[in-house]
């Protein structure tokens, strides 16, 4: 019971035993290192798939490079036919 000055009231106060709370404890830093692990193998991930995107817009780059120098060869070599035809 609780008391303040001129009152008596029930109250249960319920203060957990110390087992309960070393139990809890144990458990949060148990959830807490396998999060941090989680969050690693996540950022590693992230970090690989930024490395492979990076890439993969480099390639392309260099795809559109090629292919716009083709398509130019493509129409030098169309006008050149044009002009000895005739």
């Amino acid at each position: 019971m609780r008391s303040t000055p001129g009152f008596m009231l029930d109250l249960p106060l319920y203060l957990p035993k110390i087992s309960e709370l070393l139990t809890w404890f144990v458990d949060w830093l148990q959830a807490r290192d396998e999060l941090q692990q989680e969050n690693e193998a996540l950022r590693s991930r992230v970090e690989l798939q930024a490395e492979q995107l990076s890439a993969m817009r480099s390639h392309l780059g260099i795809i559109r490079q090629h292919t716009v120098t083709f398509i130019l060869d493509q129409m030098d070599a169309l006008h050149m036919q044009r002009d000895t035809e005739v």
